[in-house]
């Protein structure tokens, strides 16, 4: 299964798709409020995702051995995971967790040797703006300017648009997460 430029908030479990796309996420964004994204039967990629604002407690993506011999595989690529309350990531023995490049782990509890990471001391802060209507047909955590995460992805197997349909990239490179921060303006009257 692949998720791409999706945004979820709070704890996510896979749920099987509900044959709507929609219906799907919004099932998923309930769940993952209350679980965390949790692995247990089967491989699973992430591109260009943000996982934020998961306030369980517990890890944000979580890789469970439930025995049987299955080795649950979670890919991530251009993911951002930050902003959560207890470790972004929890890897049990016998599971598997691969950076495909571009990824950001503000607790640095991934393990990832590439990407940008923080560690539990000092957690790097994605600087995300609060949910709100970025335009497209669903909320999201935009990027600020001062994110670290602005062009910092990769370009291999981005999506070419992030989650609001905006065109990625912008700017020169890929940004990490779900939301391909654009050019904003300001306009002053200074009544002349």
């Amino acid at each position: 299964r692949r998720m791409a430029a999706a945004q979820l908030l709070g704890d996510f479990r896979e749920r099987e798709p509900l044959g709507d796309l929609d219906a799907f996420l919004q099932a998923a964004i309930k769940e993952y409020y209350d679980r965390g994204w949790q692995r247990t039967n089967s491989d699973h990629e992430l591109t260009n995702c943000t996982l934020t604002a998961h306030s369980s407690g517990s890890s944000t993506i979580r890789n469970i051995n439930l025995g049987a011999g299955v080795n649950v595989i979670t890919q991530l690529r251009n993911t951002l995971v930050a902003g959560n309350n207890g470790t972004n990531f929890h890897i049990d023995a016998g599971t598997t967790l691969t950076s495909r490049g571009g990824n950001f782990d503000s607790d640095g509890s991934s393990g990832f040797t590439d990407g940008l990471k923080g560690t539990a001391q000092f957690k790097l802060n994605a600087y995300l703006g609060p949910l709100a209507d970025n335009g497209g047909f669903t909320k999201t955590h935009a990027l600020t300017p001062y994110s670290p995460a602005i062009n910092a992805g990769i370009a291999t197997s981005a999506p070419f648009t992030d989650q609001r349909g905006f065109a990625r990239p912008y700017g020169g490179a890929v940004d990490i997460g779900a939301y391909e921060l654009h050019a904003f303006y300001v306009s002053a009257d200074f009544g002349n």
